[in-house]
């Protein structure tokens, strides 16, 4: 039975094979001398050349049939091969398709990116400033407040309100802010006054844009004015409708009074007077390494006659006892820090974050905002090196975490926590009311690096229930209070999931409801089961002037001429008006601030209007009513569009229509999938005859896969002898052949196959760790199936079962009516 199956499986039947029903739906060939031996008997059978009567002759077919169906479904199975790529080797157990579009494998392709920027943190702009990365401006600051008394100056009384702040460089200043608790704003304030007592006792760099020390002050008019006394040093301002500011110099070591009428000053720039009074602060600010040190005293803000603060009213003179529901509110600061450390895991820089604290509050917190989409299909990994490098005092108010914060569809939070160190202690205690807390591995090790390696998404769906997370915030916070000093470093920070977030859209929720992942829901683009592929897809329809234009961004995705990058849609245009300015395209947005677009339907030619700089018309464009698959190198159409290879990045990719007033636009989208293109696949290696004979023509063919395939080549070699190479050609879908010509008895050829695409990017296919070979015989030898023909049984077995069924139905229900008849 097996020599019989082999002889269906070889490469000079499968012609015949493929032509029965191949995916091109290609006519059935009746060529006796092309189909093989059991095909051909069995087509004997049916046709009535071999003599029997038609009972048993069905009963034979029926017979010959099964057994052929059950002998190929049997024998399919995996077999491993070797693929030996240019970068690395690789072992592959047969194709097993988990999710496929009609145009790759996505099982071969990488789908997903990091969506971290810098994830190395080996950009800055200076040694304390990491790039792409948004942290707290209060990251680097010092700042305390507190009621002075004696020898600090006091100009009246026993007490002043003392205030400074230092700054650890210029890009980090100290901003120092005061003001009462609350402040209830009143209409008319009418022949407004501020008065008040102010010592400079120090001002380190009183240039303008360095430090300085400002009043405050936010009116109506209607419409809300500010005005801005800076009482020493300044700032490049320029007056605004809505801003005005006085630059006053005030000498430093002694007491100065300011004394306003804060209306007429109000009057005097806008021209009317203000019609509410809203509230009133003091801005310390420090861009220089040394304190900048004010003291005030007695502050009377009088409205006409009535004092609004002043003495005891309003605490205005900061002693004991004052009046008033409200008092003056702060918060003291001590110094924390981001910087680069060399002390790292990888490349030439880590993140070191470190916080100290002398009794306040010291903390410091780097975060990056995302909207990525998590699911059971599209899972996330997590990781970077964390290394606690100093811990001292360690207190309960001492720690250090990564948050991150998330929301499903119904905007139900799920932040979790994840505790790296707690006050030196086993485990962290904190417990918040909704906050899913985690004890990471290598909690409170000091001294060594450890790994952190997690899924958010199975995290948070271990404790509930959800089927989808979007992930807003990543931040990682140090915290220190109550004295006592902490240094975090964090290197090679990835977080992976799929590069756009609608993919095959099988894991969106209902039919009808909102599409998410762009951003935003939008009642013009939702869930449809009208699937290209699977039970969902998307369906995007805007009508009567409506426009639709969200995006997906991205931390950092190259795009070089070295990367080979695919942008794979299935689309199908089901309603298209084509009025004039009307279109639907995919735009590509690059760091460098060019853009171009793929275009599914346009009315007329996109105008620079669009927002892109170039533009493809895809060949199906304006199509209605057939699904279309759209995959394109991003690299090079890039090349081709703009005339040069790409040095950029990814960062947006837009989705935008346009419709017209009257017009309707009706696109489905299915497999929306960003991708990084392999190295070629090849399996299914064959040759036929399995063991030739003398003088012999041997055909040699290998499924190869790859978007940007650019030549398939044999190589083979006669005893040892030296390698004669030869380019296959395609002979149908993805199969490429070559012959090798006929050799003498007993001669050993072996061969192997090498598959390069535009990128250089090389597979090299082997038989395990050796070449394919055979010995020339003197007649040809019929053997079992070799193990690296098994790809070709699951196309020949499912073309087999079809025909199977069909001519099952034809004996047994259409026949014997014939026959009756």
């Amino acid at each position: 039975m097996g020599q019989n199956l082999y002889a269906l499986v070889s490469i000079q039947s499968l012609e015949c094979s493929l032509s029965i029903g191949t995916r091109q739906g290609h006519a059935q060939r009746t060529d006796k001398g092309r189909f093989p031996p059991v095909c051909y008997h069995a087509i004997q059978l049916f046709l009535g050349e071999i003599k029997m009567n038609s009972n048993l002759k069905r009963f034979a077919l029926l017979m010959v049939l099964m057994w052929l169906s059950s002998s190929v479904l049997l024998l399919a199975g995996p077999h491993t091969m070797i693929l030996e790529n240019s970068d690395n080797n690789q072992t592959i157990d047969g194709p097993n398709q988990v999710m496929e579009v009609s145009e790759t494998d996505l099982d071969r392709v990488d789908w997903s990116a990091n969506h971290v920027p810098n994830p190395g943190f080996e950009l800055w702009q200076n040694p304390h400033q990491l790039d792409d990365y948004w942290s707290s401006s209060d990251r680097t600051t010092e700042h305390f407040g507190w009621y002075a008394s004696s020898p600090w100056p006091v100009n009246e009384g026993t007490r002043s309100l003392g205030i400074q702040a230092r700054a650890i460089d210029y890009d980090h200043p100290s901003e120092f802010r005061i003001t009462k608790t609350q402040w209830m704003s009143w209409s008319n304030p009418t022949n407004l006054s501020l008065k008040l007592d102010y010592y400079i006792d120090e001002n380190p760099n009183p240039a303008t844009d360095f430090d300085h020390f400002v009043i405050h002050l936010e009116l109506g008019a209607p419409g809300d004015r500010d005005m801005w006394y800076y009482l020493t040093g300044g700032e490049t301002k320029t007056n605004q409708s809505a801003n005005v500011y006085f630059m006053l110099d005030s000498p430093v070591d002694t007491w100065n009074t300011f004394d306003r009428n804060i209306t007429e000053d109000f009057f005097d720039y806008y021209g009317f007077y203000p019609t509410t009074f809203i509230l009133m602060e003091f801005f310390l600010v420090s861009r220089t390494n040394d304190y900048i040190r004010v003291f005030l005293d007695d502050v009377y803000l009088v409205n006409s006659t009535y004092v609004q603060m002043g003495g005891l009213v309003g605490w205005g003179n900061f002693e004991t006892g004052g009046t008033g529901s409200s008092y003056w509110n702060w918060y003291n600061q001590d110094p924390a820090d981001i910087s680069q450390s060399t002390l790292r895991r990888t490349g030439d820089w880590s993140l070191n974050m470190t916080a100290l604290s002398n009794g306040n509050r010291s903390n410091c917190k780097v975060s990056k905002s995302y909207d990525v989409r998590l699911t059971e299909l599209n899972p996330d990994r997590l990781s970077f090196w964390w290394r606690i490098e100093d811990l001292q005092e360690s207190k309960d108010e001492t720690y250090a975490y990564l948050e991150v914060e998330c929301e499903n569809d119904t905007g139900d939070s799920f932040p979790v926590w994840y505790w790296l160190t707690y006050g030196g202690g086993e485990s962290a205690p904190i417990d918040y009311d909704g906050y899913q807390m985690i004890d990471v591995d290598g909690f409170n090790t000091t001294g060594s690096w450890q790994f952190f390696n997690r899924s958010i998404f199975e995290d948070i769906t271990a404790v509930n229930q959800t089927q989808e997370l979007i992930v807003e915030n990543v931040e990682l916070h140090v915290f220190v209070r109550q004295g006592g000093r902490l240094s975090v470093l964090f290197d090679d920070l990835s977080f992976v999931s799929a590069a756009l977030n609608d993919m095959g859209y099988e894991d969106q929720l209902d039919v009808g409801t909102p599409i998410r992942a762009w951003g935003y829901d939008s009642p013009s683009f939702l869930v449809t089961d009208q699937a290209f592929s699977g039970e969902k897809a998307a369906n995007l329809t805007i009508v009567d002037g409506d426009s639709y234009q969200e995006s997906q961004r991205f931390a950092s995705m190259p795009l070089t001429e070295d990367t080979e990058t695919f942008l794979d849609i299935n689309w199908r245009l089901e309603d298209f008006s084509g009025l004039d300015g009307e279109l639907v395209g995919v735009e590509v947005y690059l760091d460098e601030g060019l853009a171009f677009a793929y275009i599914f339907a346009n009315g007329s030619d996109p105008a620079a209007a669009n927002g892109f700089d170039e533009y493809i018309i895809l060949p199906e464009a304006n199509t209605e009513g057939s699904w279309f698959n759209m995959q394109r190198c991003l690299s090079k159409d890039y090349e081709t569009l703009f005339g040069s290879a790409p040095d950029t990045s990814i960062v947006y990719i837009y989705l935008l229509a346009e419709s017209e007033t009257g017009g309707r636009i009706e696109i489905l989208f299915d497999d929306f999938y960003l991708y990084q293109d392999p190295a070629p696949d090849v399996h299914g290696v064959m040759h036929s005859p399995y063991q030739p004979g003398v003088g012999a023509v041997v055909r040699v063919a290998a499924i190869v896969i790859d978007p940007s395939l650019d030549i398939v080549t044999l190589h083979y070699r006669v005893n040892d002898g030296s390698w004669t190479n030869m380019e296959m050609s395609l002979l149908v879908d993805d199969v490429y052949n070559a012959s090798i010509p006929g050799q003498s008895v007993d001669l050993a050829v072996e061969y192997y196959i090498t598959a390069e695409d535009t990128f250089g990017k090389v597979t090299t296919a082997l038989n395990g760790l050796d070449y394919f070979s055979y010995i020339v015989a003197t007649t040809a030898i019929i053997d079992p199936i070799p193990p690296d023909a098994s790809p070709w049984i699951g196309v020949i077995g499912s073309i087999i079962v079809a025909v199977v069924v069909g001519i099952l139905v034809y004996i047994f229900i259409i026949r014997p009516k014939q026959e009756a008849t």
